[in-house]
């Protein structure tokens, strides 16, 4: 994987002790916090933001993720078909709608970061890379804002240790390759990636 070092590692990652100068911590948000920060997203590419992506509730027929770019009119992005059906209810009262909603948001954060980065990409496929094993991955980023962690990556369990955070899950060759295509368009930086491998088994790749 272009950009990354990967190592392995002969117990679970998250056994591992995380030692960068404080305790590492779990940093849990609530809903509202998390749909607080969620409401827009900006989107980046070599270090500048090109984009952004917004969750938008109104009008209710139009609900959905929305690609904004400089100069162009928004884009209401393709992202799951719960979405679609969230638009195409006009029976559920307010508060009952509003609670779906910000459930849907929150759940397929990931799915509109996806869809906003092939859009960015202009439909263009993703530089191949060397296929990667499927198997347990931990993920050192720095750069990327720890509330929007659970969000973005819902398959990883996220550790923040200092200024960098650690993303930890099992993962084959395409999610893990979305996941570092995320950390990427939030601004953050893949430092290091580690793979857990049974004691006697440990066989670093570069």
């Amino acid at each position: 994987m272009p950009g990354a070092r990967i190592y392995c590692l002969r117990r679970p990652p998250a056994a591992r002790h995380i030692d960068a100068g404080e305790p590492a911590e779990m940093r849990v948000q609530s809903a509202d916090d998390r749909l607080s920060l969620l409401g827009s997203l900006d989107l980046q590419r070599g270090g500048r933001v090109v984009a952004r992506l917004q969750w938008r509730t109104q009008p209710r027929t139009a609900v959905g993720w929305y690609l904004e770019r400089p100069r162009r009119p928004a884009r209401r992005l393709d992202v799951d078909s719960g979405i679609d059906a969230l638009a195409q209810d006009a029976v559920s009262d307010p508060d009952t709608w509003n609670a779906r909603a910000d459930a849907v948001a929150l759940l397929s954060t990931a799915l509109a970061l996806d869809a906003a980065d092939r859009a960015l990409r202009g439909g263009l496929a993703p530089p191949p890379s060397r296929p990667l094993e499927s198997g347990r991955y931990e993920l050192h980023v720095t750069g990327l804002d720890a509330a929007t962690s659970a969000p973005a990556f819902p398959d990883a369990a996220s550790v923040a240790a200092g200024d960098t955070n650690v993303l930890a899950g099992t993962f084959d060759d395409r999610a893990l390759t979305a996941a570092i295509r995320r950390v990427n368009l939030l601004g953050g930086r893949v430092l290091a990636m580690f793979r857990a491998a049974p004691a006697g088994e440990c066989n670093p790749r570069t």
